[in-house]
């Protein structure tokens, strides 16, 4: 006698978890916020920040680490970082910005902020939330970037405090 396995009528279907959407910014809605805040007269076009809008200004405070997690996080490569042999600038683009959040969520020692108010004109230069001089490290001849001038890289650092911890 053949027994038959059927799942019992009363079982959820199988759903797919996502970790979190951001807000969808249509781009019809995009680029009529774009028309509307065009002005003739080159004078900004101030609004203030509001959840229904996919667009956001941010602003960084003193103390961000350098750890880059705004940058890898943001899926619209609003922010971005440019680095040349001597510099490292991490960059807002204000046109490429959607509203949504991800990068504020992510900012560990929570010096991303969104301003209240900003200026919605399009086709705004990118501006510099942050910009460091690259440091040599005196052990691995690596470049670095630091809020304050250190001898050796993180990496370095890190190394040396591990061996400290073991051998003393």
């Amino acid at each position: 006698m053949a027994q038959s396995f059927e799942a019992p009528a009363s079982a959820p279907p199988a759903l797919d978890k996502a970790i979190r959407p951001g807000p969808y910014a249509l781009p019809e809605r995009r680029e009529l916020l774009q028309i509307v805040c065009t002005r003739k007269d080159d004078q900004p076009f101030r609004v203030p920040l509001h959840d229904a809008l996919p667009m956001m200004a941010l602003s960084l405070q003193p103390g961000c680490t350098t750890c880059e997690a705004c940058f890898r996080v943001c899926p619209t490569g609003a922010i971005q970082i440019e680095e040349s042999p001597a510099n490292y600038q991490l960059k807002f683009d204000a046109d490429r910005c959607v509203a949504c959040a991800v990068c504020l969520e992510v900012c560990q020692p929570r010096v991303l902020d969104a301003d209240a108010a900003f200026d919605a004109r399009p086709e705004q230069p990118r501006r510099v939330l942050l910009a460091r001089v690259k440091q040599r490290c005196a052990r691995c001849d690596r470049h670095f970037v630091s809020p304050t001038p250190q001898q050796s890289c993180p990496i370095c650092r890190d190394d040396e405090d591990a061996f400290a911890a073991i051998f003393g």
